[in-house]
């Protein structure tokens, strides 16, 4: 039995007409579903058995024969209703928190860990990476979601909080990691926050998960609750191809984390679903990819910024 249960969560929805991060919106489906195939054969190269929930198993079975990933994927199926318009934001990704409900009502108090699609394992979390009991493991995005928001992701902790949130932190979605006693607390923090995200989703900055589970981390730590942080300790990185308000540390820095989340690239990583996933041999295609793409973001930047006079944003480097 895997001593880390990796979760990841695709839902099909044929409801939605916003696809952020997305070239091609009218291909979503087959591209997060290969972006799932991919994910799972870097989880089952880092020696674990991905559990996928969904709700069309069926065409994720098939899907994931055709492109010949692995055996050792788990797919449960699940029913989604969304209480939100199409044209919502991260419509699919509110469901995150069902499954975070689901994992809180297991059973056993093995060590869970929900991952985004468009991420990679370059390698297993080790011990250090790992919260110690009571704590959640959660990734720390504040600094990179202020400069993005101008402080208006913060107020929306403030604005869905039950109660005054002291210095809010804001928490990426793409990882968190806990057992299921601590899954279980997360819940009850969520049960508060959820009523009050609904009410005022259409006024917040941010359309999604981690709105309403960054403030029942905050509620977390109020209530003495510990955060295994999980940039700090080299475990996750969120890298954008994509110009961002913000810099962003090389990618040659950072290619020890166990994984690497690509927002920005997810027909890149649909590209690779097929092939057999080897860390350095997928890193130099990365690499490669990114390098263009990065050239060309550097050129437009320029040139926006000499006719439209435009402020100067970051372009990542290698």
């Amino acid at each position: 039995m895997d001593r880390v249960q990796v979760t990841g969560l695709l839902v099909l929805d044929d409801g939605s007409t916003r696809f952020p991060n997305l070239r091609d919106p009218g291909n979503a489906a087959a591209t997060y579903i290969r972006c799932a195939a991919l994910m799972a054969r870097s989880a089952l190269a880092a020696g674990y058995h991905p559990t996928i929930v969904t709700n069309r198993a069926d065409i994720l079975e098939r899907d994931f024969a055709e492109l010949g990933v692995p055996p050792g994927v788990t797919f449960t199926q699940r029913q989604f209703v969304s209480r939100l318009d199409p044209g919502a934001l991260h419509r699919a990704a509110h469901h995150k928190l069902d499954v975070i409900r689901d994992l809180a009502a297991r059973p056993a108090d093995a060590i869970a860990l929900i991952v985004d699609l468009d991420a990679v394992f370059l390698r297993a979390l080790g011990d250090r990476d790992l919260p110690a009991p009571g704590a959640i493991g959660a990734y720390d995005i504040s600094e990179a979601m202020t400069a993005e928001s101008g402080n208006r992701a913060a107020a929306d902790i403030h604005a869905i909080a039950p109660e005054p949130i002291a210095s809010p932190r804001w928490y990426g979605g793409e990882l968190i990691v806990a057992r299921s006693s601590e899954f279980r607390t997360l819940t009850t923090l969520l049960d508060m926050v959820e009523p009050r995200y609904w009410r005022r989703h259409a006024d917040l900055y941010h359309s999604g998960d981690e709105a309403p589970v960054s403030t029942a981390l905050n509620l977390h730590v109020a209530r003495g609750g510990a955060i295994c942080e999980l940039g700090a300790r080299g475990t996750v990185v969120r890298w954008w191809t994509a110009k961002r308000p913000f810099p962003q540390p090389r990618l040659s820095t950072l290619t020890d984390r166990a994984v690497l989340h690509l927002p920005a690239d997810k027909e890149f990583l649909a590209t690779q679903a097929h092939l057999p996933f080897a860390p350095d041999i997928f890193l130099a295609r990365y690499h490669a990819h990114a390098r263009t793409k990065l050239a060309l973001r550097q050129v437009e930047m320029v040139l926006r910024h000499r006719a439209l006079g435009q402020p100067r944003a970051f372009v990542a480097r290698l």
